[in-house]
């Protein structure tokens, strides 16, 4: 999104229902998924920046991750940008897989069963060595192209990489949660959007950590139908239209005369079908002809 569309958005209002349910699994069970879906101007991600505002003023450690169309879109780049994020230092074991995955001839630093990590079957092993994970400084190559010379398969690979990320994650994690926030999933690859969904989703709702992880896009990836023992772990929600009266408080809230906002909301009802941005194009243009 744009820093003028970022702009026209940020007075919205009538989205309480979905900070209250992300609200509701920070303070509740500390540990969740929250997939919002709309289409193309439906205002998500002034949501995103609203959550991750809230996350600010709770003092939870929080990661945003906007996918664009030709950088950012695999599965590494996401885990290196919340690595980044999160603090790069507390995630030596992941960078130093990083590094063995896409440089060659590279020696890693910490070996946990090889280069084949279970956290589920490893979990002691992992507790008596994470201490001395965090705070080895390891500084990644950022190469994306993963090794040819390794034999081993995408697939495993991929595996991989996610199990050593989650390892420094749950060194990471406290008491409070850690909120991770990505948008614009549509823009991923094939490959990866079916990661995210199969293993790094799984990861959260399997998992122990304290992760709140927000996704949104413009379609529906039906986590409830994937993860149904964990319905209570998801909230699935579809950006519904602003309606009339919502219209009409943000034309107020951009400094419209609330008479002229009141018959102006009805009309873009109609006309905007209650799009959020159509709505904020639509007062941006008022408000320049009255400047005029």
């Amino acid at each position: 999104m744009t820093d003028n569309n970022e702009r026209l958005l940020r007075g919205f209002v009538d989205r309480e229902a979905q900070v209250g349910h992300f609200s509701q699994i920070v303070t509740g069970a500390g540990r969740g998924v929250v997939a919002i879906w709309g289409e193309s101007g439906k205002g998500k991600s002034s949501l995103r920046a609203k959550l991750y505002h809230e996350a600010s003023l709770r003092g939870l450690q929080r990661s945003e991750v906007v996918v664009k169309s030709t950088t950012g879109n695999d599965y590494l780049s996401i885990l290196r940008k919340i690595r980044d994020d999160l603090g790069a230092s507390s995630f030596p074991y992941f960078t130093d897989r990083c590094n063995y995955f896409t440089k060659p001839e590279y020696e890693v630093k910490f070996n946990l069963q090889g280069a084949n990590i279970s956290i589920a079957e490893n979990t002691k092993m992992v507790a008596t060595q994470i201490d001395e994970m965090v705070g080895v400084k390891i500084t990644d190559s950022n190469i994306n192209i993963i090794r040819s010379d390794l034999g081993i398969e995408a697939s495993a690979t991929r595996a991989q990489l996610t199990e050593a990320f989650f390892v420094n994650l749950e060194a990471v994690a406290t008491d409070k949660p850690i909120v991770i926030l990505i948008d614009t999933i549509e823009k991923l690859q094939k490959d990866t959007l079916l990661w995210l969904k199969e293993d790094f989703v799984e990861k959260i709702l399997c998992g122990t950590t304290k992760v709140v992880c927000c996704i949104f896009g413009q379609q529906n990836i039906e986590l409830r139908n994937a993860y149904h023992h964990f319905n209570e772990l998801i909230v699935e929600e579809e950006l519904p239209p602003l309606g009339e009266a919502h219209i009409e408080e943000y034309l107020v809230n951009r400094g419209i005369d609330a008479v002229a906002a009141r018959g102006l909301a009805a009309m873009l009802k109609n006309f905007t079908h209650g799009n959020p941005m159509q709505v904020a194009l639509a007062a941006d243009a008022f408000l320049t002809g009255i400047k005029k």
